[in-house]
């Protein structure tokens, strides 16, 4: 449900309930996390360092009722 969860929130970002701006980047050095997407959630780290909008809860039974009643029209 990924994709078409992503797809719910762009047409409809009132599906969002939390979304947090952090700093996200791609690991390129790291042993362990070399080619990882690395986000730091951490709450002391400044706010204007932050680069990406991480969502991470919606309004899972509004956006199932939306696609469920997408589905059934096509």
């Amino acid at each position: 449900m990924h994709d078409a969860l992503a797809l719910g929130v762009a047409a409809d970002p009132s599906l969002v309930v939390t979304a947090p701006k952090v700093r996200v980047d791609v690991e390129l050095t790291g042993t362990h996390t070399r080619g990882m997407t690395v986000g730091d959630f951490r709450s002391w780290v400044p706010s204007d360092n932050a680069n990406v909008t991480v969502v991470l809860e919606v309004e899972g039974q509004r956006f199932i009722d939306r696609w469920a009643d997408v589905l059934s029209r096509a």
